[in-house]
């Protein structure tokens, strides 16, 4: 049986003898059920025992809200976990972060465009590796292949190689292909020579040693180019004969040729 926490004089009245001694008077018609106050938990003032109920379930939302926070799958997490968590959450509101991790991100994009800039740098350096090798087996080519016209002295094509190389300069157009070009050795700009042919703007190699073959120091390398009795003054012919160095008032061929390849530089 529970007793009602206030009634009036009439229902009191009703009850046993017993219970009647359970309420105290409150007011002039009403009695109210004569209990100890725990914790704010009372019967003198019903207004207050509500407000006191109110606060207390207020009380224990709020709690079940903050424990809420602590709960994973209905789970409670570790408290040591769940505080060093709360730590680096509120760590995370330090207006210095955004800018650290800036600063971390420039410096690994740094670090990226450094390693690739190298690689780049590499690569540069092995294309122009590449190019000039191109280049200079473009000249060489060029220069066998016009040297393969005539009959030269023994060790004639090494001699003439170097001092005519100096002549050579190549030249790339627009879609990338090599021309041989011949210059002046001494024409700082390297601009090439006119040809004197009709079908063609610039001197090629095979005119070039058509030009020097009768001309000393050259012409000693080429056969037939010094008058030997025949009336000959010069021959492309190829010859089965090995023909051997001439020795001139101006020295060995050797001697000239260095010579005038010094002189080009």
């Amino acid at each position: 049986m529970t007793l009602p926490a206030r009634i009036n004089t009439e229902e009191h009245e009703k009850l046993s003898e017993v219970l009647k001694k359970e309420y105290v008077t409150d007011g002039d018609e009403m009695l109210i059920l004569d209990v100890d106050p725990v914790d704010g938990w009372g019967l003198e003032n019903v207004a207050g025992l509500k407000k006191t109920s109110a606060d207390a379930k207020a009380k224990v939302r709020t709690l079940k809200n903050k424990l809420s926070t602590f709960e994973e799958d209905g789970e409670l997490l570790d408290p040591v976990e769940a505080r060093a968590a709360m730590a680096q959450v509120a760590s995370s509101d330090d207006p210095d972060v955004e800018t650290r991790i800036r600063e971390a991100s420039e410096k690994q994009v740094s670090e990226v465009k450094k390693t690739m800039q190298k690689t780049i740098d590499e690569k540069d350096v092995q294309l122009v590796v590449s190019s000039k090798l191109l280049d200079d087996q473009a000249v060489d080519i060029a220069l066998d292949h016009a040297l393969s016209g005539y009959t030269l002295i023994e060790d004639g094509a090494e001699l003439l190689r170097a001092p005519v190389r100096s002549m050579l300069k190549p030249e790339r157009d627009e879609s990338g292909k090599i021309h041989v070009r011949v210059v002046d050795p001494k024409d700082p700009d390297g601009t090439p020579r006119v040809s004197m042919k009709r079908d063609q703007d610039h001197m090629d190699v095979v005119e070039l040693l058509k030009e020097i073959k009768g001309t000393k120091p050259y012409s000693t390398c080429f056969v037939g180019t010094e008058k030997d009795g025949s009336g000959k003054t010069g021959d492309s012919k190829p010859s089965n004969a090995t023909p051997k160095p001439a020795t001139t008032p101006f020295g060995s061929p050797v001697q000239m040729l260095s010579q005038a390849h010094d002189a080009a530089k």
